[in-house]
């Protein structure tokens, strides 16, 4: 996300911060929320969610493979090391497809 017309959001999601978008609403911002039926429909508000596919000229939000990833590496509320080792060894997110 930008705040400016140069400036790059590079703050994270703090630990006790709020994860309680429904799946499919991650990775949008509130400029998305403003026009759901153009920036929030299927399929791209899957493949948003997953970090995969975005609008062009959309800032992207935090979605939802980053925000997993990071919780899982810092050991966030719900998450260990061994979260983390079983993940790798496990194949990542699994519910992709192969291709991606």
């Amino acid at each position: 996300p930008r705040f400016g017309k140069n400036q790059v959001e590079t703050r994270m999601i703090g630990q006790g911060g709020s994860y309680s978008l429904k799946w499919d609403q991650w990775g949008h911002t509130v400029r998305d929320f403003a026009n759901p039926s153009r920036y929030m429909s299927q399929p791209w508000k899957t493949l948003r969610s997953l970090g995969i596919y975005n609008s062009p000229g959309r800032d992207w939000g935090w979605d939802y493979i980053t925000v997993a990833s990071m919780r899982i590496a810092n050991e966030d509320v719900g998450y260990s090391r061994d979260n983390l080792d079983d993940f790798v060894v496990e194949g990542g997110f699994t519910f992709l497809p192969s291709f991606l």
